[in-house]
């Protein structure tokens, strides 16, 4: 695995210049959009005001017709702005609730990196995924993104193919790039092409390896604090075993007797619960603003925790529920 990262780290980066030959060679392509993103330690600033943060993207003008970025007051980059490596850019509504507080920004300046910017457009809403802020961004023309900074992963290429003709467009990119990087027949390929259909696949996984793990260590924590609740039952059960026969001789039945051992597990379960989620809940307002992304506790969740949790004391709790139940009262008299 690492000598495939090696690999991959080590392949020769894709080049604004392939642009027009991509675009030549390859008719079933609708748009063709590269982009150069800058997504880690990027400050916006306005006079005194700073947002930290922000993602960067140096883009072109087709990016507006192949992702969901869409204008909602201004302009989109124009091929001016490419050309002449202008300093132009488009905020999103994240820099435009922080910054102007929802005035109208365009025509105003902006720091991007200590670089003033224009701002032409201001970008639709997007929404948060995950509780990660898709609005947070500023995009440039690519050009002059290109001229100061350097991209981690250097260029990468949007493509939209036409309708019903997506695996022409794929074959068509394929072959270009290789012949752009004068690769033989017997070549491999230098370059990944991802379609959003293995992207959605490579989520899937990811997502089922999170679940699976964090299930496991739900059942492993789960038996463990069940083992625990039932030895703390045995001991409490033993030690009122005197209690047990004057109950049992005043009447108690024994189902009577075996509810509130259960009721007395439950509380115990319910009460661990309590704290585990006092925990979390402190380590997320401890640990939430150090990470890129928003972390939330959903009512609901919660409230099945809590369910979840005294459910499984009632599990653990039943067998010595019913060892108290069945305790004959003369011995449980008897029991010093």
């Amino acid at each position: 695995r690492r000598k495939k990262w090696r690999e991959m780290w080590r392949r020769p980066k894709l080049e604004i210049s392939y642009l027009p030959t991509l675009k030549e060679g390859c008719p079933s392509c609708e748009k063709i959009a590269p982009f150069v993103k800058y997504p880690l330690n990027n400050t916006v600033s306005l006079g005194k005001n700073k947002l930290d943060d922000t993602t960067i993207l140096g883009v072109v003008p087709d990016y507006n017709g192949i992702t969901n970025v869409t204008i909602g007051f201004g302009r989109f980059f124009n091929d001016n702005d490419i050309q002449h490596r202008r300093y132009v850019c488009i905020i999103g509504q994240t820099v435009l609730n922080e910054l102007f507080k929802g005035a109208n920004p365009i025509g105003r300046k902006i720091k991007l990196r200590g670089i003033p910017f224009t701002i032409v457009g201001v970008a639709n809403p997007i929404g948060k995924v995950f509780g990660q802020d898709n609005d947070n961004f500023v995009l440039t023309p690519i050009t002059t993104a290109l001229h100061h900074w350097r991209g981690w992963w250097g260029i990468m290429y949007l493509v939209k193919a036409k309708p019903k003709m997506f695996q022409q467009a794929i074959d068509e990119v394929t072959i270009t790039l290789r012949n752009l990087r004068n690769l033989k027949g017997s070549d491999e390929n230098n370059f990944d092409i991802l379609t959003q259909d293995m992207l959605m696949k490579m989520f899937n996984v990811i997502l089922g390896a999170v679940f699976a793990v964090g299930v496991g260590i739900a059942l492993m924590s789960l038996l463990v604090a069940g083992i625990g609740i039932m030895n703390v039952m045995f001991v409490s059960v033993s030690e009122r075993t005197k209690e047990i026969g004057i109950r049992k001789a005043c009447g108690a039945t024994p189902k009577n007797i075996m509810l509130q051992f259960t009721i007395e597990a439950a509380i115990i379960a319910l009460i661990g619960g309590l704290v585990g989620m006092s925990i979390i809940y402190g380590l997320i307002l401890l640990f939430g603003r150090a990470v890129p992304f928003e972390i939330s506790l959903n009512i609901t969740v919660l409230l099945f925790g809590l369910f979840f949790s005294a459910g499984a004391g009632v599990i653990f709790g039943f067998f010595p529920a019913r060892k108290a139940a069945k305790l004959p009262p003369v011995y449980a008299l008897r029991w010093e």
